[in-house]
């Protein structure tokens, strides 16, 4: 659990074509991606005292519900890997007052309507690499 710090989720990727239902360029959701994913790699790598979290990126992850295929991600080198249980968790209100608070409790709602989501993924740093990095920094522990 302790590589979780390494791996972006894209919660959420939405991008509404223009009024004549046409982007400004072919392959526009996946330039727009790979573009979002070069910056948050930036972004997270940077150090701490400079806004960032100091953390070397490995992978991203992203979930994607049917009926939607997740072609976007194929095209931007995600490989499907599996499939969730459909489980949702949301946030109970952290002010007493209810609404979308992101602060609050944690509630799971295990016997409402499941809606399984695909898993997405794609490594940025080879997984072998990743391997030695976390197997060179227990030895440093030991």
């Amino acid at each position: 659990m302790k590589q979780l710090q390494h791996i972006i989720n894209n919660t959420f990727y939405h991008i509404e074509p223009a009024a004549q239902r046409q982007y400004p360029r072919r392959n526009f959701t996946t330039f727009v991606l790979l573009a979002f994913m070069m910056q948050a790699m930036a972004d997270w790598e940077k150090p701490k005292d400079a806004g960032g979290y100091g953390t070397k990126v490995y992978a991203f992850e992203t979930l994607v519900e049917p009926p939607r295929s997740g072609e976007l991600y194929r095209r931007a080198g995600f490989a499907e890997v599996g499939l969730t249980q459909g489980v949702t968790c949301k946030r109970g209100p952290s002010d007493g007052q209810g609404g979308d608070a992101w602060g609050g409790k944690r509630v799971w709602d295990k016997e409402g309507e499941r809606r399984p989501k695909l898993v997405f993924w794609k490594w940025v740093v080879a997984p072998e690499a990743v391997q030695q990095e976390i197997l060179a920094k227990e030895e440093a522990v030991v």
